[in-house]
């Protein structure tokens, strides 16, 4: 869990707000790296944080915070042509095998050409937007095809692939004591690029 989230959406607004000339109007959080047991602890201590610093700002926006659970030991068949096959891409599940309580579903985002498929579990655990079910689902299962290294549906939404990787490359310099690693000046203040990836 983080502690220092407020720091973090404000740079992340205010970032936003220079390159947009405004505001976001809602503000949709995907956390990975959650498992089942902490989510109450994501709940009681980060989305506060992410309350405090809108309100830091003084922005009204709905927010929604989405735990991404990615491994899971869930699988989901489909009975096509007469036989059992792995579910199609878009399949998404949220009845049944769900939670009874809270929002929760199940979304096949990739194609496997092996094995049985294995599902990404989300668990809508703060929301202010109250938008429609599918909305979310669909807007999830999109972001799952805008990771720019693959030209596929990936297993996550891309802003948490993106999130691995640049923690993952500030993670390996920090194990070997190096400084976290510093891009240069013109691919962060004049493009404004995902160097990381």
């Amino acid at each position: 869990m983080s502690e220092n989230m407020t720091q973090c959406i404000r740079e992340a607004l205010e970032e936003y707000k220079n390159f947009n000339s405004a505001l976001p109007e809602q503000i949709i959080v995907y956390r990975d790296g959650v498992s089942d047991s902490q989510r109450r602890a994501l709940l009681a201590m980060e989305v506060p944080q992410i309350l405090s610093a809108l309100e830091g700002v003084n922005l009204k926006v709905g927010l929604m915070v989405v735990v991404v659970n990615k491994r899971i030991s869930t699988r989901l068949m489909a009975q096509l042509s007469g036989g059992w096959s792995n579910a199609p891409q878009g399949t998404v599940v949220d009845t049944s095998i769900t939670s009874k309580t809270g929002y929760d579903f199940f979304l096949v985002s990739q194609k496997v050409t092996q094995g049985s498929i294995t599902p990404t579990h989300y668990h809508v655990i703060y929301d202010t937007i109250k938008s429609k079910a599918e909305e979310i689902q669909m807007l999830t299962y999109k972001l799952c095809y805008m990771y720019f290294n693959w030209t596929g549906g990936i297993k996550v939404p891309a802003p948490c692939m993106f999130a691995h990787k640049l923690a993952y490359l500030v993670g390996d310099r920090g194990s070997k004591r190096l400084e976290p690693p510093m891009p240069h000046s013109y691919l962060t203040n004049t493009l404004k690029t995902l160097y990381y990836l």
